[in-house]
Formats: C-alpha cells, sequence, structure tokens
C-alpha cells in the first residue's frame, strides 16, 4: 500500500527541492523562450510568471478582483491576493536571501539557523506555489464536475466524483486538513 503523503509531507519534502531547483536558475525566466521553456516542461503558466528576475513575485489576479461575486467578494479578493498571498512570496523571497547570505559567509554553516530556514522555505514556497495554482484554477463561469482524463480517474479511484467530493469533505475536516483519510489522495 502507498504512503500517505499530507499537505505538511509535501510541503516539507517537496517543496524545498522546488526552491533549490528555482534559486539554482532552473525556473528563472529572464526571456520569453525560457518562459516559454518553462511552460513546456510543465509549469503552468502562472507559475512560470511567478518567479521574475530571480525572485518570485506575486502573480496578478487573472480576472478581475469582483469576477468572482457573489460567492467570493472584493475585498475578500484583495485581502487574500494582495496581503496574504503577497506574504508568502515575500517570506520567500526574505528566507532566500537569508540562505544566499548564509552559504556566502565564512565558516562552519549553522545547522540549527538552516533548519529554522527550511522551515521558513518550505512554509513559504508552499503557500506561493498553492496559492498561485489556486488563483489560475478558479475563475468567473468555471466550475462543475471534472470530464476527461481528471474525471475518469476520480471515477476509476473513487467510484464518482460524487463519491469523491463526500470522502474529501469528511478527511479535510481533520487537522488542517492533513489527512483525507484514504491512501489515493
Amino acid at each position: 500500500m502507498a504512503e500517505r503523503m499530507s499537505r505538511r509531507d509535501v510541503v516539507t519534502r517537496i517543496v524545498p527541492a522546488v526552491v533549490a531547483a528555482g534559486t539554482l536558475g532552473v525556473w528563472q525566466n529572464a526571456n520569453a523562450a525560457e518562459a516559454e521553456s518553462a511552460t513546456s516542461n510543465g509549469l503552468t503558466p502562472a507559475l512560470a510568471a511567478a518567479f521574475k528576475d530571480g525572485q518570485y513575485v506575486l502573480p496578478p489576479l487573472p480576472y478581475g478582483y469582483d469576477a468572482l461575486e457573489p460567492s467570493i467578494d472584493a475585498d475578500t479578493m484583495h485581502l487574500h491576493h494582495d496581503k496574504h498571498h503577497k506574504a508568502y512570496v515575500d517570506g520567500l523571497n526574505k528566507a532566500l536571501k537569508s540562505l544566499g547570505e548564509m552559504r556566502a559567509a565564512s565558516g562552519e554553516m549553522n545547522v540549527s539557523a538552516l533548519c529554522g530556514l527550511e522551515e521558513d522555505l518550505s512554509f513559504n514556497a508552499g503557500g506561493h506555489f498553492l496559492h498561485t495554482i489556486f488563483w489560475s484554477a478558479m475563475g468567473p463561469h468555471t466550475g462543475g464536475d471534472p470530464k476527461d482524463a481528471i474525471g475518469d480517474a476520480i471515477s476509476k479511484s473513487f467510484g464518482s466524483v460524487e463519491a469523491f467530493k463526500n470522502q474529501f469533505s469528511q478527511g479535510s475536516g481533520r487537522g488542517e486538513g492533513e489527512r483525507m483519510g484514504d491512501p489515493r489522495l
């Protein structure tokens, strides 16, 4: 049976590798050709737009702040995007700067400080990347049940989209939504 991964597992195991790739310039899209390459390598245009000129940036919303009303009002969108998501971006850039300073300093690296920095990188990179995907995954006049390959995969794994929704809802109330109660999640 496959090991279940919580959101925390993803953030602490996978995101540091993604951040390391970003700091090494793998995702840097200094020109349009690199941006196109990043998109064709599996990064969505939204993720490619989340890193510019050697810094992580707050990508613009792909729609107006009021576009999701009445479900989500413009004030909430401003708060969530302009303040909450921006805090992740600022925290990620600050942590990367600290990492660079730590690497540039002569002598042994402070392991305790490095561990704290790893946590900051994971937390802020996870928040930034997940929010970037979040903004691009929703929009006005969107929604409904998944179709095509994803709908087929959900139906195959859970029996139906409705069964998936029920199981997800039941599991998401547990400790920050970390465990969904099913190894397939």
